[in-house]
């Protein structure tokens, strides 16, 4: 029987392919429990401020919109700033059934596992967790006063 390795080229394609769209998905579960997470908080805020109106009304929605994108935007760019695998193991929490809160002790978990190996390791993690928070500080400047 002769071998294809054609079709072990398209066999591996679709291998990952599949990895990938699981791995789309994961992420995209995770920044809906994110943006579900944050529009609870800033509608909360926003009514106890008070100079918005109310939860429906729409000057009130597109305030929190607003905010929200800005928020929910820095939050998924500024992950970027960590390794793919402790990405994608806290997006996978979510992905099997977790909450944003879940997740973000997960992500605790991993980053505090790569400070105790300490070396090289440590030194990855400490420089991830710079990079993420100073990226999000200069992309929260955007969001929109409240």
């Amino acid at each position: 029987m002769r071998k294809h390795p054609v079709s072990w080229l398209v066999l591996a394609a679709i291998a990952a392919t599949s990895a990938t769209a699981v791995a789309a998905d994961a992420k995209a579960l995770y920044q809906q429990a994110f943006v579900r997470e944050v529009r609870s908080s800033f509608a909360q805020l926003l009514v106890a401020k008070g100079s918005v109106g109310a939860p429906g009304q729409p000057e009130f929605e597109k305030k929190l919109d607003a905010i929200v994108d800005v928020v929910s935007g820095c939050h998924m760019r500024s992950l970027e700033f960590f390794s793919e695998p402790i990405r994608q193991q806290t997006y996978a929490v979510v992905a099997k059934g977790g909450s944003y809160a879940d997740a973000k002790q997960t992500m605790n978990t991993l980053l505090a596992a790569e400070g105790v190996a300490g070396g090289a390791r440590e030194a990855a993690m400490k420089k991830m967790v710079v990079n993420s928070v100073d990226y999000g500080k200069t992309c929260m400047s955007a969001m929109p006063a409240f």
